[in-house]
């Protein structure tokens, strides 16, 4: 539900009575930390007759002889009815948030009341999104809102996409919702296009969860109508959450942390060995010209000989130099060779805010950082965000407001996804072999600073035919990404009246993506470097005239509105051709 707060006024009339009076006094102050709290209104029940209380959260009065009771209330806080017992009352109020079960928000962040809407609907409270403090608004969502549906990628739990649809597909490409955030479209371009296969997640993950008031979700045509043909898989609205008038100013810090392992794997068989038949192979040595059992060296698939201890010689044992050249061991299987490639992810999370106001000025401050390593060996994704939510009244009828976020975003060797490049978890469920020992797939460098794999040619070509060791792909072959990006709005709003209001807006989604992709030389593939880059803009200027009385039991309800939208958009794409000018100078 959608959580607002009524303001309250009470008048002070300065009145003579001829009846007898009595002067009451006392003090109000915060239930929380029993400070003072100013500007309460303090009226006797059943007149005019009130006072304010000062800075020190004091009031004094003179009410009839036969008043019974004082009612107390202020902005965000209760109200109180208190018996008048004696001269003196003291009385504490707690903060208070009055729900208004069937108001929700919608397009232009105009509230309107549930029952009177003639499309679906659907509200989720920040709190209930972020139980887990998920890193990805849309993967929040996930079991929450009725026919929704929520797909993530590979990768997902290290910055990765998070796809989304209402009422499933209405296109053949499919179709993402529009994502408003206070009021301002932000763009939610998939970055996954890259021709390795990395996963560089959606804009929309700029939205920080701690920050997050309520999730809307509007669904249908008529919902949509006026953002426009962009929004016809339909809105997210998203509210932010403000400042509270308050005294003193109130810090909320929350810290998590959270660890990933991967746990489900296929079953993989342990009976059989690298190669394409059950017969074992030979090859002499080039040094010492002997006659050794050997399984096939080029073979990436294990319906070779059957693994019963025999003695055989192993890949890493044919590299000249190094220690255990020669050497002959027992073929046994390694059931979690590739359980023990993977790594324990790690995610530290924390956010600080501050929020306060008086009468004419709240706001909030909030700043949260994500530190996180992913299960992939060299993987990592650090990000900060700034939020801040700020309104003034300028005058009794003139209000400003602002809200901007600014979010940086840096990955490190983002996991591939598909049937692409030397992509590891590909080649352990489809070319591998059973009896490789993950270890000894770490140490990937030769001495001499050459490179080595499982996967060679023969006893006397050393170079991989088809696979480098996993290692070299995730240690050597990664790529790095930054996303800068900053959004929000700033507003004006006039009360021409009690009743008819004017508000001029300006918004802007501002981001920056660069992606640096690598494939470094004395691997199998040819060495390269790319680069991307690209720089999208929005902004929107709009007025909206609101009329708004009640009469009765009847309400008028009257917007009258325009929009200016600006789109602009610019990428370069940069790669190398026919290698490198230097061996691992990535540089265009």
């Amino acid at each position: 539900m959608k959580r607002l707060l009524l303001l309250f006024t009470a008048c002070a009339l300065s009145l003579n009575f001829a009846l007898a009076q009595k002067r009451v006094s006392g003090t109000v102050t915060q239930a929380e930390d029993n400070s003072p709290l100013q500007g309460v209104a303090v009226l006797v029940k059943g007149t005019t007759v009130g006072a304010y209380t000062d800075e020190n959260g004091k009031f004094s009065l003179e009410a009839p002889e036969d008043a019974t009771a004082l009612v107390f209330s202020f902005v965000g806080r209760e109200t109180k009815e208190v018996p008048i017992t004696g001269e003196v009352v003291n009385v504490s109020l707690s903060e208070q948030a009055y729900v208004l079960d069937e108001v929700i928000v919608t397009a232009l962040n105009i509230n309107r009341e549930k029952r009177s809407l003639g499309y679906a609907a659907q509200e989720v409270s920040g709190d209930k999104a972020s139980v887990v403090r998920d890193q990805n608004l849309v993967s929040a969502l996930a079991g929450k809102v009725a026919g929704v549906q929520v797909s993530s990628a590979t990768g997902a739990g290290l910055g990765g996409s998070a796809n989304i649809r209402i009422r499933g597909a209405n296109s053949l490409t499919g179709g993402s919702p529009l994502f408003v955030v206070d009021g301002t479209p932000i763009s939610n371009a998939n970055f996954s296009d890259s021709y390795r296969g990395n996963d560089y997640g959606n804009i929309a993950q700029d939205i920080n969860m701690d920050d997050v008031e309520s999730i809307t979700v509007l669904k249908g045509p008529a919902a949509t109508a006026l953002y426009g043909n962009r929004a016809a898989s339909g809105v997210i609205l998203v509210t932010t959450k403000k400042g509270t008038r308050r005294q003193g100013i109130g810090v909320d810090f929350n810290s998590s942390v959270s660890f990933d392992n991967v746990y489900i794997m296929p079953d993989y068989q342990n009976e059989y060995a690298g190669g394409y038949t059950q017969e074992w192979e030979t090859a002499i040595d080039p040094v010492d010209g002997r006659e050794y059992k050997v399984l096939r060296f080029s073979a990436d698939e294990s319906w070779g000989p059957k693994i019963d201890g025999t003695l055989y010689r192993p890949w890493w044992t044919w590299y000249p130099g190094t220690p255990d050249y020669g050497k002959e061991v027992p073929l046994t299987a390694h059931p979690d060779n590739v359980r023990n490639f993977y790594e324990t992810g790690v995610t530290f999370n924390n956010n600080v805010s501050f929020a306060g106001g008086n009468e004419n000025t709240s706001f909030r401050l909030s700043y949260t950082n994500v530190d996180q390593t992913g299960v992939f060996p060299n993987s990592s994704l650090k990000r900060n965000n700034i939020n801040l939510n700020a309104s003034t009244k300028l005058s009794d009828r003139l209000e400003l407001a602002a809200n901007v976020n600014i979010s940086n975003t840096n990955g490190h060797g983002r996991p591939q996804f598909g049937y692409v490049g030397n992509n590891p978890a590909l080649s352990f469920n489809q070319w591998f072999q059973r009896q490789l020992d993950i270890d000894r797939l770490r140490d990937y460098r030769n001495e001499d600073g050459t490179f080595r794999s499982w996967n060679i040619r023969s006893a006397t070509n050393l170079r991989p035919l088809y696979w480098d060791s996993p290692f070299f792909s995730v240690y050597e072959n990664y790529s790095t990404d930054s996303r800068d990006r900053y959004f929000g709005n700033i507003s004006l709003t006039y009360n021409i009246t009690d009743h008819l209001s004017i508000k001029g807006v300006a918004r802007r989604d501002n981001y920056t993506v660069r992606v640096e992709e690598r494939i470094a030389s004395g691997g199998l593939d040819q060495d390269s470097y790319s680069e991307v880059v690209r720089n999208g803009r929005e902004d929107n200027f709009e007025f909206l005239l609101q009329y708004d009385k009640h009469l009765g039991d009847v309400s008028l309800n009257a917007n009258v509105g325009g929009n200016l939208r600006i789109n602009d958009y610019h990428s370069n794409t940069m790669a190398t051709a026919g290698g490198l000018n230097a061996p691992n100078l990535f540089n265009i």
